[in-house]
């Protein structure tokens, strides 16, 4: 494989092809090393940007299973269970058991608890109350009013809540650089906000 192209079009294909020569594994370790860098980075993100980043998390990961894939069909092809590149790092393949699937959890709870001792049941199947905090809400409402909340919970005092929304077409003039720092470019329209002064901007 004479560049790193050629192991990128493996990525494209639907198939899974093993490598011509298993010493190309070295080049797909050095991408695996930069995705995951990647994947790092991406998942930090995605806690404030969740849908854009998702979608990059998820061609990567993608891309990732696939490179993973043909480095496993190379070994089986050459019959190898590990390969070492000193400096770089090491494949290898092992056994891994199958897990049980869940086609359908009411059956299979009616099927458990006929076949199995009741202690095996109740080892295997939890059951924890869930609570309904809207219906809880009304409930205790409804209590307060005949005075019995019981001393196991509290009612936050009301408070007022902000809503945002902005207008189609609004421009965002506020930049954030790498490094942090805001820059409000130099509009006519923000040269009348900082003429006016803060107070006249109403929220």
């Amino acid at each position: 494989m004479s560049n790193l192209k050629e192991i990128f079009d493996l990525i494209s294909k639907d198939s899974v092809q093993p490598l011509e020569n298993e010493c190309d594994i070295e080049k797909i370790l050095s991408i695996i090393d930069s995705i995951d860098s990647k994947l790092e980075f991406f998942k930090k993100l995605k806690k404030n940007r969740i849908e854009s980043i998702a979608n990059e998390v998820s061609k990567l990961e993608n891309n990732k299973a696939k490179l993973q894939e043909v480095i496993k069909s190379t070994l089986i092809a050459i019959e190898q269970k590990s390969l070492t590149f000193p400096g770089v790092g090491k494949v290898g393949l092992r056994k891994v058991k199958g897990k049980w699937d869940i086609l359908n959890e009411d059956d299979l709870l009616s099927f458990l608890k006929e076949e199995l001792p009741k202690d095996d049941y109740e080892r295997v199947v939890e059951h924890k109350p869930i609570i309904k905090k809207t219906e809880l809400n009304n409930i205790l409402t409804e209590l307060q009013k005949r005075g019995k909340v019981p001393g196991c919970v509290k009612r936050e005092d009301d408070r007022d809540s902000l809503s945002v929304s902005f207008e189609d077409g609004f421009k965002n003039d506020v930049e954030i650089d790498n490094d942090n720092d805001i820059t409000v470019k130099n509009t006519e329209d923000n040269k009348a906000i900082t003429e006016q002064g803060f107070d006249a901007l109403e929220i």
